[in-house]
């Protein structure tokens, strides 16, 4: 499981991907971009970027 974080403009709400196997959660919220990156269990990761705020 990866977490990125960075600067980003604007507000977007939460998403979620999947792409060759991965499932991504990404949003932007207070001035800050969040990437939530795994391929294990989709809950899981829900989990995580829940408690990080998405």
């Amino acid at each position: 499981m990866k977490v990125f974080i960075s600067p980003a403009a604007g507000d977007q709400s939460f998403k979620t991907e999947t792409r060759d196997g991965y499932t991504l959660d990404h949003w932007r919220r207070g001035g800050m971009a969040y990437w939530v990156i795994s391929d294990t269990d989709p809950a899981a990761l829900r989990q995580l970027s829940t408690l990080l705020g998405g």
